[in-house]
């Protein structure tokens, strides 16, 4: 019976030391678990950069108009309309820009409580063209992710600049200066890098990684004859012939030629046009190139007014100011010494390669919407080849 008892008793205390050895290491695993996740939230900053930009708040119903300045919570929503634009600013200095037309969630602002340069911040993308600059990788171990539900697409964004745009049913992500992108979507993961950009559609997986650069002007090339463009002839003098604008094998291949002939020195203007209307708020470079060849001009120069040509690019453009173009001329010689404004000269009966010199983007007033491109031959009797057109943007 005293045995009995004592194995009892024993029994009793190392069970109980058992239990709180067990507690022990349960406080301690769980302390360890609570200082390695609890987080607090933080705010974020709103700019109102122009415009009336809306917000809405989580678990509410109405957009009411931002203050300039205020802070933004998580969970809020923030919305620009067509003629307004927004910059937040999170926490730890990483930016984003709001285009008009934009709307996104400020998901999750988080910082981990026990290791303040720990922080995880999550943006979710609902429309329009979005910049996000992420902040100094050195002093902050962050964990970035935009979310694209749509799409049902997660991207992991490391230090570096981005552009988020959709044009119709498509998203495009762009990795613009030293940053890296790893957007996933079901089983499928790319590793979009500097200069690549990626393409996001509704339960399709992000397209592999390909040069971000953009071509404004469709079949510029004239591959597929004259698809896209239009052409046709403007202030033609009364009762002299029209111009022609026809589409002709050479030596280099499908080249546009522009014809006119037997004018009795009266003017006309011949041009093919492709509407583009393309953003380009966001773009650093907008090059234009041309390879062209010019065979006949009448007039000298740029004929008396400096407007006449055998060969002239216009690039019709949208400034923050109104509607406005500019202009690139091209003519062989000038006997009479006319006027050459916008004019370079190049020989005469030779194929060309004409990289405009200077960044689109960098002119007064600079772009911020294509609107269309112009290739025109005017004066009296005038000839010239285009091969290739190109507008490429980033």
């Amino acid at each position: 019976m005293e045995r009995g008892r004592e194995v009892l008793a024993w029994g009793i205390v190392w069970t109980a030391f058992g239990v709180f050895c067990l507690t022990l290491v349960g406080l301690f695993l769980g302390v360890r678990w609570y200082m390695a996740t609890a987080t607090d939230s933080l705010d974020a900053h709103l700019k109102v950069v122009r415009g009336t930009v809306l917000v809405q708040e989580s678990r509410r119903l109405d957009w009411v108009a931002a203050a300039d300045g205020q802070d933004l919570p998580e969970g809020i929503r923030i919305r620009t309309d067509d003629t307004s634009q927004a910059l937040i600013t999170l926490f730890e200095g990483t930016t984003v820009n709001l285009f008009p037309g934009s709307e996104v969630n400020v998901t999750n602002l988080r910082r981990l409580r026990f290791q303040p340069n720990s922080i995880g911040l999550v943006l979710t993308y609902a429309k329009g063209k979005v910049r996000m600059d992420v902040g100094n990788g050195a002093t902050y171990k962050r964990d970035f992710k935009v979310l694209f539900p749509e799409a049902g697409v997660t991207a992991s964004l490391l230090e570096g600049s981005y552009s988020i745009d959709t044009d119709g049913p498509t998203t495009e992500i762009k990795v613009r200066d030293g940053g890296r992108a790893l957007v996933k979507a079901s089983d499928k993961e790319v590793d979009v890098r500097t200069g690549q950009r990626t393409l996001l559609g509704r339960g399709q997986p992000p397209t592999p990684p390909a040069a971000a650069a953009r071509e404004m002007a469709i079949n510029g090339r004239f591959q597929d004859g004259l698809a896209r463009w239009t052409s046709g002839n403007r202030d033609v003098a009364p009762k002299s012939p029209l111009g022609s604008v026809t589409l002709i094998a050479t030596e280099l291949g499908n080249s546009v030629r522009f014809y006119r002939s037997d004018s009795n020195a009266a003017h006309a203007e011949t041009y093919l046009r492709q509407e583009i209307n393309q953003d380009v708020s966001d773009f650093r470079t907008l090059r234009l190139s041309l390879q062209l060849k010019l065979v006949n001009q009448s007039l000298s120069g740029g004929g008396y007014m400096g407007s006449e040509y055998p060969l002239l690019v216009r690039v019709l453009y949208r400034a923050e100011r109104g509607d406005t173009s500019i202009v690139y001329a091209f003519f062989y010689q000038n006997e009479a010494d006319n006027l050459t404004i916008n004019g370079t000269q190049l020989p005469q009966g030779e194929w060309v390669s004409y990289p405009v010199p200077e960044n689109l983007m960098s002119i007064d007033p600079s772009p911020v919407r294509i609107l269309a491109v112009e290739v025109t031959a005017s004066g009296h009797d005038y000839e010239s080849l285009l091969k290739e057109i190109s507008l490429e943007g980033e």
